[in-house]
Protein backbone atom coordinates (compact mmCIF):
# COMPACT_ATOMS: atom_id res chain seq x y z
CA UNK A 1 0.00 0.00 0.00
CA UNK A 2 2.71 2.29 0.65
CA UNK A 3 4.62 1.32 -2.20
CA UNK A 4 1.64 1.76 -4.57
CA UNK A 5 0.21 5.08 -3.33
CA UNK A 6 1.26 8.72 -2.15
CA UNK A 7 1.08 9.08 1.67
CA UNK A 8 -1.72 12.05 1.00
CA UNK A 9 -3.92 9.41 -0.78
CA UNK A 10 -3.71 6.77 2.25
CA UNK A 11 -4.27 9.31 4.60
CA UNK A 12 -7.72 9.78 2.94
CA UNK A 13 -8.67 6.37 1.64
CA UNK A 14 -6.73 3.81 4.49
CA UNK A 15 -9.81 2.76 6.76
CA UNK A 16 -8.52 1.69 9.70
CA UNK A 17 -10.20 -0.99 12.07
CA UNK A 18 -10.20 -2.65 15.52
CA UNK A 19 -11.83 -3.45 18.79
CA UNK A 20 -10.40 -3.32 22.46
CA UNK A 21 -11.45 -3.92 25.74
CA UNK A 22 -12.09 -0.32 27.53
CA UNK A 23 -11.70 -0.56 31.44
CA UNK A 24 -13.93 1.68 33.64
CA UNK A 25 -14.63 2.59 37.15
CA UNK A 26 -10.72 1.69 37.95
CA UNK A 27 -10.09 1.00 42.08
CA UNK A 28 -6.96 3.02 41.42
CA UNK A 29 -9.27 6.24 40.84
CA UNK A 30 -11.41 5.64 43.91
CA UNK A 31 -8.64 7.30 46.03
CA UNK A 32 -8.99 9.32 49.42
CA UNK A 33 -7.05 10.66 51.79
CA UNK A 34 -7.17 9.03 55.44
CA UNK A 35 -4.69 8.67 58.36
CA UNK A 36 -1.78 6.76 58.72
CA UNK A 37 -3.39 4.93 61.95
CA UNK A 38 -6.99 4.28 60.15
CA UNK A 39 -7.79 1.21 59.25
CA UNK A 40 -7.50 0.53 55.83
CA UNK A 41 -11.08 0.77 53.93
CA UNK A 42 -12.42 -2.46 52.49
CA UNK A 43 -13.68 -2.40 48.82
CA UNK A 44 -16.00 -4.65 47.38
CA UNK A 45 -14.54 -6.89 44.55
CA UNK A 46 -16.49 -6.32 41.86
CA UNK A 47 -16.56 -8.66 38.44
CA UNK A 48 -13.99 -7.56 35.95
CA UNK A 49 -16.81 -7.61 32.79
CA UNK A 50 -18.94 -5.59 35.20
CA UNK A 51 -15.87 -2.90 34.66
CA UNK A 52 -15.24 -2.96 31.01
CA UNK A 53 -16.81 -2.45 27.58
CA UNK A 54 -15.41 -2.58 24.22
CA UNK A 55 -15.00 -0.27 21.72
CA UNK A 56 -14.73 -0.89 18.07
CA UNK A 57 -13.30 1.84 16.25
CA UNK A 58 -12.39 2.86 12.16
CA UNK A 59 -11.18 5.62 11.37
CA UNK A 60 -9.40 7.63 8.17
CA UNK A 61 -5.74 10.22 9.33
CA UNK A 62 -6.84 13.28 7.16
CA UNK A 63 -9.45 14.19 6.56
CA UNK A 64 -9.91 12.67 9.81
CA UNK A 65 -13.09 10.84 10.14
CA UNK A 66 -14.55 8.54 13.25
CA UNK A 67 -16.65 5.88 13.53
CA UNK A 68 -17.41 4.37 17.01
CA UNK A 69 -19.22 1.80 19.18
CA UNK A 70 -19.43 0.37 22.74
CA UNK A 71 -20.91 -2.48 23.21
CA UNK A 72 -23.30 -3.34 26.20
CA UNK A 73 -20.80 -4.37 29.14
CA UNK A 74 -19.48 -7.59 28.96
CA UNK A 75 -20.68 -8.17 25.16
CA UNK A 76 -17.81 -8.98 22.94
CA UNK A 77 -17.93 -8.34 18.82
CA UNK A 78 -19.31 -11.13 16.53
CA UNK A 79 -19.93 -11.30 12.71
CA UNK A 80 -23.16 -9.93 12.85
CA UNK A 81 -22.35 -6.92 14.96
CA UNK A 82 -19.09 -6.39 13.24
CA UNK A 83 -21.54 -6.13 9.76
CA UNK A 84 -23.79 -3.82 11.92
CA UNK A 85 -20.80 -1.92 12.12
CA UNK A 86 -19.38 -1.63 9.08
CA UNK A 87 -22.47 -0.45 7.58
CA UNK A 88 -22.88 2.21 10.01
CA UNK A 89 -19.56 3.10 9.22
CA UNK A 90 -21.09 3.17 5.70
CA UNK A 91 -23.79 5.63 6.04
CA UNK A 92 -22.03 7.98 8.43
CA UNK A 93 -19.01 8.32 6.02
CA UNK A 94 -21.24 8.93 2.89
CA UNK A 95 -22.98 11.35 4.69
CA UNK A 96 -20.29 13.62 6.29
CA UNK A 97 -20.91 17.23 5.49
CA UNK A 98 -17.14 17.19 5.02
CA UNK A 99 -14.78 14.93 2.99
CA UNK A 100 -17.69 12.37 2.62
CA UNK A 101 -16.63 9.08 1.02
CA UNK A 102 -18.09 5.91 -0.01
CA UNK A 103 -16.92 2.45 1.09
CA UNK A 104 -16.05 1.18 -1.81
CA UNK A 105 -13.08 3.81 -2.45
CA UNK A 106 -11.27 3.05 0.73
CA UNK A 107 -9.02 0.60 1.87
CA UNK A 108 -9.98 -1.56 4.92
CA UNK A 109 -7.49 -3.11 6.87
CA UNK A 110 -8.26 -6.21 8.18
CA UNK A 111 -7.01 -8.66 10.29
CA UNK A 112 -7.90 -12.42 11.24
CA UNK A 113 -10.16 -12.24 13.79
CA UNK A 114 -12.94 -14.74 14.18
CA UNK A 115 -15.51 -11.91 13.36
CA UNK A 116 -13.45 -10.45 10.52
CA UNK A 117 -12.62 -13.98 9.16
CA UNK A 118 -16.36 -15.01 9.61
CA UNK A 119 -17.89 -16.03 5.97
CA UNK A 120 -21.17 -13.77 6.55
CA UNK A 121 -18.84 -10.97 7.26
CA UNK A 122 -16.70 -11.74 4.30
CA UNK A 123 -19.80 -12.25 1.41
CA UNK A 124 -21.07 -8.51 3.03
CA UNK A 125 -17.42 -7.50 2.13
CA UNK A 126 -17.33 -8.65 -1.16
CA UNK A 127 -20.78 -7.66 -1.83
CA UNK A 128 -20.19 -3.96 -0.41
CA UNK A 129 -17.15 -3.90 -3.20
CA UNK A 130 -14.77 -2.56 0.41
CA UNK A 131 -11.38 -3.69 -0.59
CA UNK A 132 -9.21 -5.33 2.23
CA UNK A 133 -5.56 -5.20 3.45
CA UNK A 134 -5.21 -8.28 4.96
CA UNK A 135 -3.19 -7.61 8.59
CA UNK A 136 -0.33 -10.13 9.49
CA UNK A 137 -0.90 -12.47 12.49
CA UNK A 138 0.64 -11.36 15.81
CA UNK A 139 1.47 -8.00 14.75
CA UNK A 140 -0.38 -5.12 16.24
CA UNK A 141 2.61 -3.15 15.44
CA UNK A 142 1.07 -2.27 11.77
CA UNK A 143 -2.44 -1.36 13.26
CA UNK A 144 -2.74 2.18 14.33
CA UNK A 145 -5.29 1.22 16.58
CA UNK A 146 -3.11 -0.63 18.90
CA UNK A 147 0.27 1.23 18.13
CA UNK A 148 -1.70 4.72 19.04
CA UNK A 149 -4.90 5.20 19.16
CA UNK A 150 -5.84 2.45 21.66
CA UNK A 151 -3.24 3.22 23.88
CA UNK A 152 -3.93 7.49 23.87
CA UNK A 153 -7.78 6.73 24.61
CA UNK A 154 -6.78 4.23 27.56
CA UNK A 155 -4.13 6.69 28.86
CA UNK A 156 -6.69 9.62 28.84
CA UNK A 157 -9.46 8.20 30.61
CA UNK A 158 -7.18 6.19 33.56
CA UNK A 159 -6.99 10.28 34.73
CA UNK A 160 -10.91 9.94 35.74
CA UNK A 161 -13.43 8.23 37.59
CA UNK A 162 -15.87 6.95 35.33
CA UNK A 163 -19.11 5.56 36.69
CA UNK A 164 -20.87 3.65 33.48
CA UNK A 165 -20.64 3.21 30.02
CA UNK A 166 -22.41 6.20 29.03
CA UNK A 167 -19.80 8.63 30.82
CA UNK A 168 -17.04 6.31 29.01
CA UNK A 169 -18.99 6.93 26.00
CA UNK A 170 -19.01 10.88 26.47
CA UNK A 171 -15.39 10.81 27.39
CA UNK A 172 -14.00 9.03 24.75
CA UNK A 173 -15.91 11.25 22.47
CA UNK A 174 -14.37 14.28 24.03
CA UNK A 175 -10.96 12.47 23.94
CA UNK A 176 -11.62 11.76 20.11
CA UNK A 177 -12.22 14.99 19.79
CA UNK A 178 -9.36 16.48 20.89
CA UNK A 179 -6.85 14.54 18.48
CA UNK A 180 -5.64 16.48 15.68
CA UNK A 181 -5.38 15.45 12.01
CA UNK A 182 -1.57 17.05 12.31
CA UNK A 183 -1.06 13.87 15.21
CA UNK A 184 -2.78 11.39 13.11
CA UNK A 185 -0.86 12.30 10.07
CA UNK A 186 2.24 11.72 11.80
CA UNK A 187 1.51 8.57 13.06
CA UNK A 188 0.74 7.65 9.73
CA UNK A 189 4.26 8.35 8.96
CA UNK A 190 5.93 6.47 11.78
CA UNK A 191 3.92 3.45 10.62
CA UNK A 192 4.97 3.95 7.18
CA UNK A 193 8.29 4.19 8.14
CA UNK A 194 8.43 1.21 10.53
CA UNK A 195 6.69 -0.74 7.79
CA UNK A 196 9.60 0.02 5.33
CA UNK A 197 11.98 -1.41 8.26
CA UNK A 198 9.91 -4.68 8.74
CA UNK A 199 9.98 -5.61 4.85
CA UNK A 200 14.02 -4.74 4.41
CA UNK A 201 14.66 -7.15 7.37
CA UNK A 202 12.38 -9.11 5.53
CA UNK A 203 9.69 -9.83 7.80
CA UNK A 204 11.58 -9.97 10.98
CA UNK A 205 11.15 -7.31 13.32
CA UNK A 206 13.74 -4.66 13.68
CA UNK A 207 15.64 -4.01 17.01
CA UNK A 208 14.06 -0.58 17.35
CA UNK A 209 10.49 -1.34 16.95
CA UNK A 210 9.03 2.66 16.48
Amino acid sequence: MFRDHPLSWIASHYLIQDESWVLWDREDNRRSWIAKTAPKPQTPRRSPTKRKTMLVVAFTCQPKRFSTSLLPQGHTVDADFMIKFLKDTRKRFRQLKSAPIAMREMLLQWDNARPHAAAVTGAYLDKSGLKRIPQSPYSPDLNLCDRYLFRKLKSGLKRGSLEGPSEVKSEMRRLINLITEEELLHELEKLRKHAGDVIQCQGHYPSNIH
